[in-house]
């Protein structure tokens, strides 16, 4: 048997694949034939995938539904599901090849990508980061993910599951004859291989598609090697506790280096995390379960979300944005690299015209004294919160609120953040705020306002202008008593929530700075008119498992 898929073959089915991940890959395709697998392609990755994408692609009932339903939220298409599969098969991908009348007659019920190189990880990053300058359609996402992650050296492979085995070889056999493939066999399975390396081959009842690397890996497990789906891997036992109605799921397992220090500074600092994709009615839910590093990280992390949500609620009452966060001053430099994160992408879009620059190349050079950083808040700093309220430039606020250990350490705190900033090249002077026992003004060259930090009843914040300091320090409404709040509240399931945003607000405020004509952020504002209101809140699982519970309300 010849099998092979070219370059540009890999890509457009990594695309596939990269759509489930964002659960938007939803065809109902597939027979009913018995000759396939009908089996979880979890079992042909191996344990060390650093990154593995499952989706169901022939939802039914009211998974599908519900799919359907969310996509549609995000597209103005007829048939979304059509569009998308016209992203998947159109021109760059597989060459031509017909979705609907080549793959869909034999393609099952599950579908899987994994990689064994962090090259996939940077890849599918970096990649779909681009998109944010020129609209976060599904499409976009779509073909730069696929692009990004199976691109050469990731040591990747697609694996379909398949309803009629018979149907996948006559397709695999038909494609190889329009490509110029030789043939070559590992460890006794056939594979066919291009010119550019994109291999595929028939595994048992599967069919996989990748580079050779990753096809072998996939081999190597079939033939007995340890898979994800290995009783005592990490993956089996987050997905034995995965929600009912995903439609698709994303593993990270990054190991060390700037991923997995990423990870680490979520709650539980965990190595190992699986996000579920479940469309609900008129929402989307997003579970983030982690494993914890270690039964005392769990216990600190569950016993950190009492107070951090505490301090949420405590946020100024008109605030569309809040999230805390727990055991700021232990986690500071990991809070920072998040931080750094967010900013980089925010930079090229929301915050392009905005002072994001500027803001980027500030936390840049904090980045580069992280040490002190830590050990400037580690002895005082409590839990933290985020927050914004304000719908032009006039009404704006925003800040982070730190909780200290006592009034005294947060008065000391403000001249040693002071010192810090001027260190990092910001221009530093003594300020007088209302409700404030000590402050500071701060002007970065290039951010169009001041930044400005205070200390008062036993708390630290950094805001934007003496009003968003006022306004967390002695607020005139708090977040708890807002319908947002109560909202947000109940979408959860009556879990406290430490992550509120509300986008209609915050849209309202892009459009307030006359930012929506902005060519950085006009193509993103539509994708974004979808949304309502996003809530999240951290709750336990048992067993090690911390599972962060968010949930998307969806308009139109």
């Amino acid at each position: 048997m010849r099998t092979t898929v070219s370059a540009r073959g890999r890509r457009g089915i990594g695309a596939a694949i990269a759509a489930a991940a964002i659960c938007t890959c939803v065809a109902a395709c597939g027979s009913s034939a018995p000759s396939g697998t009908e089996a979880d392609p979890a079992g042909l990755a191996p344990s060390s995938s650093v990154i593995y994408l499952s989706a169901t692609v022939q939802p039914e009932g009211s998974l599908r539904q519900n799919a359907v339903a969310d996509l549609r939220s995000f597209s103005s298409a007829k048939e979304p599901l059509g569009q998308l599969l016209q992203a998947v098969t159109g021109a760059a991908p597989l060459g031509g090849v017909s979705f609907k009348r080549e793959i869909e007659p034999w393609v099952g019920t599950n579908a899987g990508v994994f990689a064994t190189s962090s090259a996939a990880l940077s890849g599918a990053a970096e990649a779909i980061g681009g998109t944010l300058t020129s609209g976060i359609s599904p499409e976009a996402l779509l073909r730069a993910a696929g692009a990004g992650l199976l691109k050469p050296g990731a040591d990747a492979a697609l694996v379909l599951d398949t309803s009629d085995l018979e149907g996948a070889r006559s397709f695999v056999s038909k494609l190889a004859g329009r490509q110029g493939a030789h043939q070559d066999s590992y460890r006794g399975v056939k594979y066919d291989t291009d010119a550019q390396g994109a291999t595929e081959a028939i595994v048992g009842k599967f069919a996989v598609f990748g580079d050779q690397a990753g096809v072998k890996a996939a081999i190597d497990t079939y033939l007995g090697g340890p898979s994800l789906k290995s009783t005592s891997s990490p993956y089996a036992k987050l997905a034995a506790r995965g929600p009912a109605g995903t439609l698709a799921a994303i593993y990270l397992n990054p190991g060390r280096g700037k991923a997995g220090a990423l990870l680490a500074a979520l709650p539980g600092e965990p190595r190992q995390v699986r996000i579920s994709i479940v469309p609900q009615q008129h929402a989307l839910a997003l579970d983030a379960d982690m494993l914890a590093a270690s039964g005392e990280a769990e216990s600190r992390a569950l016993a950190a979300t009492a107070p951090a949500t505490t301090l949420v609620a405590g946020l100024p009452g008109n605030a569309w944005l809040a999230a805390g966060l727990g055991e700021s001053g232990r986690h500071a430099a990991r809070y920072l690299a998040l931080t750094a994160t967010v900013v980089e992408l925010a930079a090229k879009s929301v915050l392009a015209s905005f002072g994001g620059p500027a803001l980027q190349r500030l936390i840049a050079k904090l980045q580069e004294h992280a040490r002190g950083v830590q050990q400037l808040v580690s002895s005082w700093a409590g839990p933290a919160a985020v927050f914004a309220a304000g719908s032009s430039l006039l009404s704006i606020q925003a800040g982070l609120v730190i909780q200290a250990d006592s009034a005294s350490a947060a008065r000391g705190a403000v001249a040693a953040i002071g010192s810090l900033l001027s260190s990092a090249g910001a221009n530093v002077s003594k300020a007088t705020v209302a409700g404030a026992e000590s402050a500071l003004r701060v002007t970065i060259f290039g951010l169009p306002v001041s930044v400005y930090v205070g200390a008062g009843s036993g708390k630290l914040v950094i805001g934007l202008g003496p009003e968003s300091v006022q306004g967390a320090l002695s607020p005139t409404s708090t977040l708890s008593g807002a319908s947002l709040y109560g909202s947000a509240t109940s979408s959860i399931g009556g879990i406290k929530p430490s992550v509120i945003v509300d986008f209609p607000m915050a849209l309202a405020l892009i459009e307030g700075l006359g930012l929506s004509e902005d060519p950085a952020v006009a193509p993103v504002l539509g994708k974004l008119r979808s949304l309502g209101t996003l809530a999240g809140g951290l709750q336990g699982l048992g067993g090690g498992v911390l599972r962060a519970h968010l949930v998307a309300g969806l308009q139109g």
